[in-house]
């Protein structure tokens, strides 16, 4: 792969230090960490990012025969009697049919 070299100004003085602590904490260089989060930014990244937000969410659903029950009516929309050009108006309204 062709390579070439980037300058870039006004690095705030919090995105420099912890720049730095992560090359020191990953015992790699600068320049390898700037890249990994250039790449990372385009969506080149060597390992994809691992999110864990919703983590605390995990074996927390508790079943709800309401919500269940309001759910059918979004599952019988298919059943309603509309022709196919109403079918394709509701997908471009409401995204692509899966």
């Amino acid at each position: 792969m062709k390579t070439t070299q980037c300058t870039i100004r006004n690095v705030p003085e919090q995105v420099d230090r912890l720049i730095r602590q992560q090359a020191k904490k990953s015992r790699k260089s600068l320049n390898a960490v700037l890249l990994d989060i250039l790449k990372g930014g385009v969506g080149m990244a060597e390992t994809p990012m691992e999110y864990h937000d919703l983590d605390g969410l995990i074996g927390s659903w508790v079943p709800d025969p309401d919500f269940d029950a309001a759910m059918e009516a979004f599952e019988s929309i298919e059943n309603t009697g509309h022709s196919d050009t109403d079918q394709r108006s509701l997908d471009c309204h409401l995204g692509p049919s899966t």
